[in-house]
């Protein structure tokens, strides 16, 4: 078929292409970028479970804070921002680690976060630490929200800061790669 202009070209999303069975170049990344490791092996950063079939969902945050290391659920819809302790809670699972990926942020998702314990997902940064607001698995939404933390920025800030919309990404300039995100 030949096309006469631009807009009669047909689209083709990522999703459109994983329907078909084709993978696109958005899921590539260095493997300078990436560790395969144990969930529990005392690193942060965001976790990609091997294992297809969990009911907590395959993409974890997680966190090492004040001798504690939690998983925070990111993609399942009924565990999303439910955080775990990993100590107890988790058998043995492998998958890859990007470990401690760049923080970006909408700047116009955010709001001052010392008055408010912010929303499940929301993202706070105080005194040079990024947390994301998180309920522990079987507490109650409002009543038992934690904020987790993460790991360092290089973000100053005089107040606790909050965004709503932000992402996680690796690599520079034209390898940049967005592995999640929320908005």
């Amino acid at each position: 078929m030949v096309y006469q202009t631009p807009d009669e070209v047909p689209r083709f999303t990522s999703k459109r292409l994983a329907g078909m069975g084709i993978t696109t170049i958005e899921n590539f990344v260095s493997l300078d970028a990436i560790e395969e490791v144990d969930a529990k092996h005392q690193g942060a950063g965001l976790f990609i479970l091997h294992d297809t079939q969990r009911p907590v969902g395959r993409q974890w945050l997680l966190t090492v804070s004040h001798a504690k290391q939690r998983a925070v659920y990111l993609d399942a819809p009924d565990y999303q921002f439910r955080f775990v302790d990993l100590a107890s809670a988790i058998p043995t699972v492998r998958g890859v680690l990007f470990p401690e990926p760049v923080i970006e942020v909408d700047y116009t998702s955010a709001f001052a976060a010392d008055a408010s314990k912010g929303e499940p997902g929301d993202l706070i940064v105080n005194a040079g630490i990024a947390s994301i607001v998180a309920l522990p698995v079987g507490g109650e939404h409002g009543f038992d929200n934690e904020r987790v933390s993460l790991w360092p920025t290089s973000m100053k800030v005089s107040a606790e800061t909050g965004f709503k919309r932000w992402r996680l990404v690796v690599g520079a300039g034209t390898d940049r790669k967005a592995l999640w995100a929320r908005f």
